[in-house]
């Protein structure tokens, strides 16, 4: 489902670390970039036969970028038919010049940035993403794991990439928690803003982004729950004893829960709710969720 901005733009200008990041992120997440891919790592590792796999996987996330666009200018010039004039705009990497949104609408859901939400009472910045990851036990490690990761955060940026043509990609751009800042359990899901992951790529493509709102959690200071939230236009909900005793039941869980240990998890995903005011009763929200759109962007804040 395409997305598309809510409000006026405004034009800036990137810094090189900041396109470096944002250009290999699109990259290393296009299905049509993956035989390059792989065909990169190949090299590296076969370059690098005494390296360990954590050293050659970030040497092939550092240099890809550079191997790929000089790669894709050679087979274009060998007269190579796979090369369209799209992937060679793509391997050249977007425009020093983006534009910058603060509300975007995307796959049912409303997204602000965390900005915004200062003066306000509604909370549509919390946005969760689910990515495949290798994982690494340590430096040493030469058996990392692949699997799925969740990881929780905030939007503090949307930018629009611009790579010729008429070809733009948006990213949003969060900060994320940490491992350490993740609490899990079969009933809940606490995450905890103090600790944020530190030297990491921040964004993600627009379209991987899923709305969750965070609640405080009353037990534990500084954790929050994080409850995930449906897209908009989704009808499973059993509005009759769950709306009724939504309340009761976030309160039981969140208020009856054992303090622990970091050992200790903690997982409230709530996956039939559509939108949420942070200081309002939740069953006020529920009820109120039969709003229809308006098109005002500064009066409507919710999904």
């Amino acid at each position: 489902m395409p997305g598309r901005p809510l409000g006026k733009g405004v034009i800036d200008t990137m810094d090189d670390g900041t396109k470096e990041k944002a250009h290999r992120y699109v990259l290393f997440n296009c299905e049509t970039v993956n035989k390059f891919i792989e065909q990169h790592r190949r090299l590296v590792s076969i370059q690098n036969p005494r390296l360990r796999e954590m050293a050659i996987d970030r040497i092939h996330s550092e240099t890809f970028p550079t191997w790929f666009d000089k790669h894709v200018e050679e087979l274009h010039n060998a007269g190579d038919s796979q090369i369209t004039e799209e992937l060679r705009c793509l391997a050249h990497g977007p425009n020093r010049i983006f534009t910058k949104y603060k509300r975007y609408l995307i796959n049912g859901f409303r997204f602000h940035t965390k900005e915004i939400e200062r003066k306000r009472k509604t909370q549509n910045s919390g946005i969760i993403v689910t990515a495949k990851t290798r994982s690494f036990a340590s430096g040493r490690d030469g058996n990392p794991v692949s699997g799925d990761v969740t990881f929780y955060g905030v939007l503090t940026d949307i930018i629009e990439l611009d790579y010729l043509f008429g070809k733009m990609v948006v990213l949003f751009k969060g900060e994320w928690v940490s491992q350490s800042g993740k609490r899990q359990d079969k009933d809940c899901t606490l995450v905890n803003f103090a600790r944020l992951m530190k030297d990491v790529e921040p964004f993600v493509l627009a379209s991987q982004a899923e709305h969750v709102m965070y609640v405080e959690d009353l037990k534990h200071k500084d954790w929050q729950v994080a409850i995930k939230i449906n897209p908009r236009d989704f009808y499973d909900m059993n509005a009759g004893s769950f709306v009724d005793n939504v309340e009761a039941y976030l309160q039981s869980v969140i208020c009856n829960t054992q303090s622990g240990d970091g050992d200790n998890n903690f997982d409230l995903v709530w996956t039939d709710m559509s939108a949420a005011i942070v200081d309002a009763p939740l069953s006020q929200v529920l009820r109120d969720n039969n709003f229809h759109d308006d098109g005002d962007e500064e009066e409507l804040d919710l999904m």
